[in-house]
């Protein structure tokens, strides 16, 4: 007897294959003048919506309906991009591909917004599948780092950009650590270790300084965003330590050693006032960490106050980071004889990486004129809205969904990411917005430790 087809399984099908054409095919393979990827992410969405519509419908019930603003905008935006093409199909039929590949992904988006407004059950598989298939795209970046290779061609779409790449390969580094936080398998959890690792590796090499701030920022977040159960901010510390640790030595590895074949420089002034910070830090850290218990169950021990110290942390980094960005160019003008060679280190790098990407928000206005940036934006801001609304501390798959939309919005203000990355980015967004996922409750437990204190009071983690 055959397995029954499902409207799930159709769906689940779509999506693994969206995934993976836009991880894989990065570079600008045309046919007849028009881009493969537009072309396939256009078929893939009617497809989707064709089997909605004439082979799984709803008994008796509408196909879709107007529940949110954002709903009536993308049936403008619709309308509008299919008007447009009509015009353009025209006006200018002697082109090959007419001046319609910017309209082709908007419809193709919208339609997705359609299909998985609906909410569907996220699975690990996607995250899975988004890493591999990554995997091998980092492997192509990093092979002409190690060899006298040329780049290849399945990412040259990427890779002329630093803003395009970092934002590839955050979403690897940003999945890849959420896997290892949550994994309770020991192999696997070295798999993605390693995987976080090759990620980090390649995320230096590609030099983007602010890609550095917001993967921090991320660490940061994910005991906020998340229910900072000790097992979390154990595994989440860990990744932060390799991140630290790698960054750190990367002066020695590129200005000390023949590794690196291409001319890539870190400066080891910076290192060594990075390694200072990552022990300062795990002085603290350890001091805190060392108060609990052996033999406590870490995923049972949610715990509050250092949560609450990680909002602070995340507060203190979005205000240095803006006064970086407002201070431009100033910082690297500030008299020698203030002494503050190490703010200008820190603070020059950064406005350098901001300045020499276009963020996407300007490209939008670029490409799509002031009315249609606007409509765009408009429809960003109520699904995020939307987004934060789904939200609850108790949905861990919709808890780092919504972290990672929200890292993806902020580099928008930094650098246009690759048509292929907002398509995944956008999926991921909508899963966050959307996705009706189950709260999970725990019973925590709460630990009463002596502390050598004046008043001999008893502290609750």
């Amino acid at each position: 007897m055959q397995p029954k087809i499902t409207y799930t399984k159709i769906s689940n099908i779509t999506i693994i294959l969206l995934l993976i054409f836009s991880m894989l095919m990065l570079s600008n393979i045309e046919i007849a003048g028009f881009p493969l990827y537009s072309l396939l992410s256009l078929i893939i969405s009617l497809c989707w919506l064709s089997a909605r519509i004439f082979f799984f419908p709803k008994d008796g019930k509408p196909i879709w309906t107007i529940r949110y603003v954002n709903d009536l905008l993308v049936i403008a935006v619709l309308l509008f991009e299919l008007l447009a093409i009509i015009v353009k199909l025209f006006q200018e039929p002697e082109k090959g591909d007419i001046g319609i590949v910017s309209n082709t992904i908007i419809i193709s988006m919208a339609l997705l917004y359609i299909l998985l407004s609906e909410g569907y059950k996220i699975s690990d598989v996607y995250f899975d599948l988004i890493l591999y298939s990554g995997l091998l795209v980092v492997g192509a970046f990093l092979l002409p780092y190690f060899t006298e290779m040329q780049g290849m061609s399945i990412i040259e779409a990427v890779s002329r950009s630093s803003g395009k790449m970092a934002s590839y390969i955050m979403l690897i580094s940003m999945i890849s650590v959420y896997q290892y936080c949550i994994c309770k398998d020991k192999a696997r959890s070295m798999f993605y270790l390693l995987i976080a690792a090759l990620s980090f590796f390649a995320l230096f090499l590609n030099q983007n300084v602010v890609s550095f701030w917001l993967m921090v920022t991320y660490f940061i977040a994910m005991p906020v965003v998340l229910r900072a159960t000790a097992s979390l901010i154990k595994k989440d510390m860990q990744m932060l330590f390799v991140f630290g640790f790698m960054l750190s030595n990367m002066s020695l590895l590129t200005d000390y050693t023949d590794i690196i074949r291409k001319e890539v420089s870190f400066s080891l002034e910076h290192s060594v006032y990075l390694e200072l910070l990552l022990a300062v830090g795990a002085i603290f850290f350890f001091h805190y960490w060392d108060r609990i218990p052996e033999g406590v169950d870490l995923e049972r021990l949610v715990m509050r106050k250092l949560r609450k110290g990680y909002q602070f942390l995340l507060k203190a980094i979005g205000v240095i980071f803006t006064g970086i960005l407002l201070g431009g160019d100033r910082w690297a003008s500030l008299p020698e004889m203030l002494g503050n060679d190490v703010v200008k280190g820190f603070a020059v790098p950064v406005v350098t990486s901001f300045k020499q990407e276009e963020s996407g928000f300007y490209c939008w206005f670029s490409q799509l004129g002031v009315l249609g940036s606007i409509v765009v934006i408009i429809f960003i801001v109520l699904l995020f809205e939307r987004m934060w609304r789904n939200y609850q501390l108790g949905k861990p798959c919709t808890g780092i969904l919504t972290l990672i939309s929200t890292i993806f919005i902020v580099q928008l203000f930094f650098w246009n990411p690759n048509v292929q990355t907002y398509v995944v980015y956008f999926v991921l967004l909508m899963s966050a917005a959307f996705y009706k996922e189950e709260r999970v409750h725990i019973t925590s437990i709460k630990i009463n430790m002596k502390e050598k204190r004046s008043g001999g009071e008893d502290e609750k983690i």
